[in-house]
């Protein structure tokens, strides 16, 4: 069974940080469209991992 990764402030930290970036660049009128789809796609991935660590961490905490 494999498990999943320990979540630690780093971890958060880390994927917030490329939701910030990716979002900015996504939102950037100036930016080559295909670019910015790359940035909102990427943006999309870093919130996800964000929400399921939020989630593990509220279930961890509800325990």
């Amino acid at each position: 069974m494999k498990q999943a990764p320990a979540l630690t402030a780093r971890t958060l930290r880390s994927a917030f940080a490329s939701y910030r970036a990716n979002i900015e660049i996504a939102r950037d009128p100036d930016e080559r469209p295909g670019v910015r789809d790359v940035a909102w796609s990427r943006a999309a991935k870093a919130r996800t991992r964000l929400e399921r660590a939020i989630t593990a961490l509220e279930a961890g905490a509800a325990s």
